[in-house]
């Protein structure tokens, strides 16, 4: 009887939009990881050649260097699997 109320309490709960399905978190949290992804990567080509001038080094080296640390960073949050980092 206590499980059945317990369940009847979430399905309320969850049809006066207090709950969220699993999938939909799951969506949004990947979602919003591809998207910060993404602006990481697009911050690689505009840092790069800035990066470059002031530092007087090759501008092609330069972008290969961040491309591939900013990678590895992402890489190693991606399997952090909610470790606080």
């Amino acid at each position: 009887m206590q499980a059945d109320a317990g369940l009847a309490n979430l399905k309320l709960r969850e049809r006066d939009g207090a709950l969220i399905s699993r999938d939909i978190v799951e969506r949004f949290v990947f979602e919003r990881a591809r998207a910060e992804r993404d602006v990481w990567i697009g911050w690689i080509a505009r840092t790069a050649p800035a990066l470059a001038h002031e530092l007087q080094s090759d501008p092609q080296a330069t972008f290969a260097a961040l491309d591939r640390i900013v990678r590895e960073n992402l890489l190693e949050i991606s399997q952090a699997k909610g470790e606080t980092l």
